[in-house]
């Protein structure tokens, strides 16, 4: 369990099969939340349009505020509707990932209970106990935020399309060339950041083994008085992983803001 995280290629799409088939027992809860998400988006293109057709009137024809309420009350009522719907389809995606999630806990333990307690000591106490709590925890926002978001980038620019292309083909085809670059950049730019957090990953199941070996040598530290040497040993490790920890996030930071900046482009 100390090993690298990371799956070669080959053993990528066995993986995201079992990922997927862990989801079953929140599968309803998945489906109700990409389907309030999809309505989230109808909604903001209908949104869209009331403003654009608000702006329009008062800008370039002239009219009042009092003679656009027909826009502005509609667009009052989607703006509500969105939040709501945003609101319910986040909270059932992360229900949905809480139940998944304790049921991968279950079949871990289930599993280890069957392999012994050999098993734990051959890996270690610390990269196990890492596995079960930091190791499913991780897997969380695959299950809320990654599956739905896959289904929202499959659905979304179609409606997107659907509307645009009738009214402007020219900015259809535009939206059409320039919206696979965004997902192209989030590939370039979150690769370097994904493999400083593998890295920090194997600092982490080594650190937490260091950490279990020394509480279970507790007493023999206190015999030979070395408590004290232990304890500045594990202040430092902790703090070399703490810096290290803050540079995956600077340049996690760095990859959002490029980007931003390249979606604003596209």
């Amino acid at each position: 369990m100390t090993t690298n995280p990371r799956p070669n290629r080959a053993q990528q799409q066995p993986l995201r099969a079992f990922l997927k088939q862990q989801s079953k027992p929140a599968a309803m809860w998945l489906k109700l939340s990409i389907a309030l998400g999809t309505v989230n988006a109808i909604l903001m293109i209908a949104g869209a349009y009331l403003l654009a057709q608000t702006i329009h009137e008062v800008m370039f024809e002239g009219h009042s505020l009092a003679q656009v309420t027909h826009y502005l009350w509609p667009l009052a009522g989607i703006i509500l509707l969105r939040a709501i719907f945003l609101a319910l389809s986040e909270r059932l995606s992360a229900f949905a990932a809480l139940k998944i999630k304790s049921a991968i806990r279950q079949t871990l333990l289930d599993k280890l209970t069957l392999l012994g307690p050999s098993y734990i000591e051959q890996h270690g106490q610390g990269a196990t106990l890492n596995t079960l709590h930091n190791g499913v925890e991780a897997l969380h926002d695959y299950y809320a935020k990654y599956l739905p978001g896959v289904a929202y980038s499959a659905l979304i620019p179609l409606a997107i399309l659907v509307v645009i292309f009738p009214t402007d083909y020219k900015a259809g085809l535009i939206f059409l060339l320039t919206a696979p670059l965004i997902p192209f950049f989030m590939i370039l730019v979150g690769h370097k950041a994904e493999a400083l957090n593998q890295k920090r990953w194997q600092q982490l199941a080594v650190l937490g083994n260091y950490f279990f070996d020394r509480i279970q040598g507790l007493t023999q530290l206190k015999l030979f008085n070395a408590t004290r040497k232990e304890l500045k040993q594990i202040a430092q490790i902790s703090d070399d992983f703490r810096h290290a920890t803050l540079s995956v996030l600077k340049i996690a930071f760095l990859s959002s803001f490029a980007l931003e900046f390249l979606a604003t482009i596209s």
